[in-house]
């Protein structure tokens, strides 16, 4: 079956999540440096973990959710990550870390919950969408 990876990124550190086996539930995983190693780091992962396809939360400005400086960053990113041969989603992070902070998360865990948060939305968006 399939698994997903879900990405929170930041300009130093990376959270990662990675869903269940049947693609219903998104777990925080671990926070990877980013570096100029960063896209291969993932594609390790993608490999040890039977990743199906990667989700990358993309910020918008709180107000009226137009793009900003980070979201075209994101945007590049999530191109640099097509060298993986996944499917590449992005999914709005719309709070993703506020939210994660408000349920006592703590500071080391916030960027693989946030990226769980993210994770968990686009899996609930696809269940809906398939029925």
């Amino acid at each position: 079956m399939a698994r997903f990876l879900g990405i929170d990124y930041g300009g130093r550190r990376v959270g990662i999540s990675l869903s269940d086996d049947s693609c219903s539930i998104a777990f925080p995983h671990k926070i990877i440096e980013n570096s100029n190693r960063l896209v291969s780091d993932i594609g390790d992962l993608v490999k040890k973990e039977h990743i199906s396809g990667i989700v990358v939360g993309l910020p918008r400005s709180l107000g009226d959710m137009h793009d900003t400086d980070m979201t075209t960053i994101v945007r590049a990113f999530a191109k640099d990550l097509e060298i993986l041969g996944l499917p590449i989603e992005l999914e709005d992070e719309f709070l993703s870390s506020s939210e994660v902070v408000r349920q006592g998360g703590t500071k080391g865990a916030i960027d693989a919950s946030a990226a769980a948060i993210i994770l968990q939305s686009y899996l609930e968006r696809r269940k809906n969408m398939l029925r």
